[in-house]
Parts: structure tokens; sequence; C-alpha cells
């Protein structure tokens, strides 16, 4: 299957339908998910922090990169051919390796092979330019990011906003790249939140970026 997600083609056997699908290209982010019986062990971890409710540790197994999430499933950034292999326990439920796939590592696959940088913003694309709003949780980003959906403007992220710079091109400068077709006006873990088709996964032109702050009701 060949899918748009974060300014990329993937080519995925991931369990997951939702994407915007895509025509076939050799330049595509390849994700290939194993099923095993329990993961291997990895030795001592380089780094480790709690997410999401759950433990997820480092490994360096050079030149690969390995992440993996309690004893549920395990990513390794295959660093020499740009893949990302993923090993998950025979009763890991399709739902969590989708949510940790595409909300959490994809996105540090492209920042790891330096093909974008990533904010924790939401963004949305009115007309042809995005806007975005930088903040950090639980401050109101998805909030506007559902408000905007539902006044009729397209979902570029509600979370991880990848940006990629241009400036050799003028008309450009900054690109925000389309992140998935999700988005969660509301916070529940290891949910991908809801889907909507007030997607478009083009490329567009970052033209303004709003810092949030919190601010009492009367104010």
């Amino acid at each position: 299957m060949y899918c748009h997600a974060y300014g990329t083609i993937l080519r995925t056997n991931m369990p997951s339908q939702a994407l915007t699908p895509a025509l076939p290209s050799a330049d595509a982010l390849t994700i290939h998910v194993d099923r095993v019986p329990a993961l291997p062990a990895l030795g001592l971890a380089a780094g480790s922090r709690p997410l999401q409710g759950r433990m997820v540790q480092v490994f360096e197994k050079p030149p690969d990169i390995v992440m993996q999430v309690d004893d549920l499933m395990s990513v390794v950034y295959e660093q020499t051919n740009r893949r990302i292999h993923c090993l998950a326990v025979a009763h890991a439920p399709d739902p969590l390796i989708d949510y940790w796939l595409l909300r959490q590592f994809i996105p540090v696959a492209r920042f790891l092979w330096n093909d974008a940088e990533v904010l924790h913003a939401g963004a949305v694309k009115i007309g042809e330019n995005t806007a975005a709003f930088l903040a950090p949780a639980y401050t109101g980003k998805s909030t506007l990011v559902a408000e905007f959906i539902a006044r009729g403007h397209k979902l570029v992220s509600d979370d991880h906003l990848l940006v990629r710079d241009t400036r050799d091109d003028p008309s450009t400068a900054v690109q925000a790249l389309s992140s998935i077709p999700f988005y969660r006006d509301y916070r529940t873990f290891e949910s991908l939140g809801r889907h909507t088709t007030q997607y478009d996964p083009a490329a567009s032109r970052l033209r303004v970026m709003y810092v949030l702050k919190i601010a009492h009701p009367e104010a």
C-alpha cells in the first residue's frame, strides 16, 4: 500500500486503511510491520522517558537506532536504507500500532533523516497558505484546529508540524508538510482521533505562526 503522510509517500503493510492513497514512488519511505511472539532482548537502553502512559526506551545499534514501547512494540530506524522496521507482539492491537507509528515514530524518522524540522504546533491551510499555532500541551491548539476545520478549512497538523526550509525559492520560503488526516479535539491515549476528508497532502507555504498563551476567561 502507498499513502501520504508527513510530506512523503509511505510504502507500508500497516493495519491502517484510513490514510490518503498515493501513487507508487521509488522514493517512498518504507514501513514494514512484523508480528512476533515476544520482542528481542536489546541490552542496556541509552535513554528512556514516559510517554502516553507508557515507557519508551531508546537503544543504539550502530548504524541503526531502536525505540521500544513497553514490551509491546519496537521500531528499528534503518539508517542506510531509510526504512522503519516495526516488531509488534501478537496481542498488540492494530490501533496501538497505528497510533505509535503515525503519531510518534514517523515524525521522528523525518527529523532523524534531516528531511524536516518538527514543531509542537497545530496548523491549518487557509486558501493556499498555512497558519500555525504553537503552544504547550492542553492549551488549545487542537481546539483551534477543530474550529477551523468546522469552518471549511483544511487540516495540516494538530500536534506535530513538520516544516522544511526552502528559502532558495522566495515564493514558498518555509513549507508546512501535511501530517495525517486525523485530528484530536479531545485527548485520548493512543488514539489517532477523528478522521477528516478536509485534508490536502500537498505542502504549502507557512505564512504565519501564532504563539498561544493561557488567559483567564474574562481577559
